[in-house]
């Protein structure tokens, strides 16, 4: 998770220089690659690890709950980037990570939960701020709640 912050955070920088919204979606999209390489790799490593089976009891049961929230996401952004609101990107895409996590934490540990509701009051309240502070919400989300949290789970429950 703090790798997956931290690379947020230059996503976040990057993203606000960009010079057009086409930049922008491409700095996050390249992020979004990262971020799920990184994500799926350190739970196979962890799985394999621990001798669990990751696509059977809770590791599954976090996927399914995971997985549709994030094709929401997709295919609302490829509406919203076809239809002139490139702008609304981050409140959408912080409210339905948010619902990911925060569904898929109904199977995991408490801390997963509440990093779900935490991204998921930042995602709203990016729907309702200026979307000049939409950089901010989106490094202090993505890059922020990730380090934070992922250092807290890794003291608390080793990974």
């Amino acid at each position: 998770m703090c790798v997956m912050g931290a690379s947020a955070i230059v996503a976040a920088i990057v993203g606000a220089a960009a010079a057009s919204p086409q930049a922008f979606v491409t700095v996050w999209s390249i992020e979004l690659v990262f971020a799920l390489a990184v994500g799926v790799g350190t739970m196979v490593h962890k799985a394999r690890r621990a001798g669990v089976p990751l696509l059977r009891g809770c590791g599954l049961r976090f996927l399914v709950a995971l997985v549709p929230p994030f094709v929401a996401a997709g295919v609302l952004s490829i509406w919203f980037w076809g239809n002139g609101h490139a702008d609304r990107l981050p409140a959408l895409w912080l409210l339905l990570y948010g619902v990911g996590v925060l569904t898929g934490g109904a199977s995991s540990i408490r801390s997963v939960l509440v990093l779900g509701g935490v991204f998921f009051l930042f995602g709203t309240v990016a729907a309702f701020a200026p979307t000049s502070a939409s950089h901010a919400l989106l490094g202090l989300g993505f890059g922020g709640l990730h380090i934070l949290f992922g250092l807290y789970i890794a003291r608390k429950h080793g990974g």
